[in-house]
């Protein structure tokens, strides 16, 4: 069974064990109570609602409280749909598809000393922060005298607990758990992600990915996990000055089935590629895809790309206008390194328009 296989596997399985223990808790309220059924129902709804938001607050304020007494800075929360930036010292609120996850939070390092620790520690906050509201919500559902509050919820709390085995067991890769296992399971796979970790840092504290420290980059195991995000550090060194270097990184990581956490990142430098090499019939078979993710850009990889696709397509007065805007929203983006380095490959880009 391959490793997306089996994932998927664990995921559904736990999604019927907590479904199922939900809907027997349920079953056991209407029997003692039928003459409640309507209040029963509508408490149990309003009680999943609230629940899936408690979820996604409580989680993503329990990684930003620990990210920010391990000593990393606050840039982004996101609750659901709802994104909290910090830009220049000011909070500013936009909103954001969802497409299914609770939320994430953005920390900046100062340093690179210690910082997989710090993430670990930050991993481990939103991880405490689910098992607290368990504990509550099971307390409730022992103790609790209450119809409502006991059918909203205390026998909710299967949602609770699903997240958090999501969250926590390793099996599913890049979550917190995985990334406090790594840690304190040491091993090469620890050395990976602590490299990646001080390499993120010192792209926060503006070095380019050309100038990053080369120890960092040269370990490696496989094409999955953070030894993805190793070669995809990799390719971005080369990718402007030495196309046939990135390229070859590139390939490496092309399966994008094997990748999750830069799935995004790896596919648009697929795409990237593919103009290089006027691939043509790649660039066909992904348009749509690529226009989509053109609308709404993250990052400033993406302005390359567009513009270089629009440039690819003939339309040179639009590239101007992408290559623009894209160096303009460097300035605002907060890994400095990338921007740094995105900023300038744009730069020569709009110069020989």
């Amino acid at each position: 069974m391959g490793k997306n296989k089996f994932k998927l596997l664990l995921n559904i399985s736990l999604a019927l064990a907590c479904s199922a223990l939900f809907i027997l808790l349920l079953l056991g309220v209407i029997s003692a109570y039928v003459s409640e059924l309507l209040t029963i129902l509508l408490s149990a709804l309003v009680g999943l609602i609230a629940v899936y938001l408690a979820n996604a607050i409580l989680h993503e304020t329990g990684h930003l409280i620990a990210g920010l007494l391990s000593g990393l800075e606050f840039y982004s929360i996101k609750f659901l749909f709802v994104v909290v930036t910090k830009e220049n010292g000011e909070l500013k609120l936009s909103f954001s598809k969802s497409l299914g996850e609770l939320g994430f939070t953005t920390l900046i390092p100062k340093t690179d000393k210690g910082v997989f620790k710090k993430y670990v520690i930050s991993a481990c906050g939103g991880l405490g922060a689910s098992l607290v509201l368990i504990l509550i919500q099971v307390i409730i559902c022992l103790a609790s005298k209450s119809l409502i509050v006991y059918t909203a919820i205390g026998i909710t709390f299967p949602l609770t607990v699903y997240f958090f085995m999501v969250n926590m067991l390793p099996a599913f890769e890049n979550n917190d758990g995985y990334l406090a296992y790594k840690y304190i399971s040491g091993g090469e796979d620890s050395v990976i992600i602590g490299n990646y970790f001080k390499a993120v840092a010192q792209l926060y504290s503006g070095v380019e990915p050309s100038q990053l420290d080369s120890t960092l980059l040269v370990r490696y195991s496989g094409v999955g996990g953070y030894s993805a995000n190793i070669r995809y550090l990799r390719y971005l060194a080369y990718v402007k000055n030495d196309e046939e270097r990135a390229l070859k990184e590139l390939r490496e990581i092309s399966d994008l089935s094997e990748i999750s956490n830069i799935n995004d990142e790896i596919f648009e430098e697929l795409f990237f590629s593919a103009i290089l090499m006027d691939d043509k019939r790649f660039i066909k078979a992904n348009e749509d895809q690529a226009l989509a993710v053109f609308e709404n850009p993250c990052r400033p990889q993406t302005y390359r790309i567009h513009a270089s696709y629009r440039i690819w397509s003939g339309e040179k007065d639009w590239a101007k206008l992408i290559l623009k805007s894209g160096i303009s929203y460097c300035e605002k983006y907060p890994v400095k390194g990338i921007s740094k380095s995105e900023s300038k490959y744009m730069q020569i880009l709009l110069n020989n328009l």
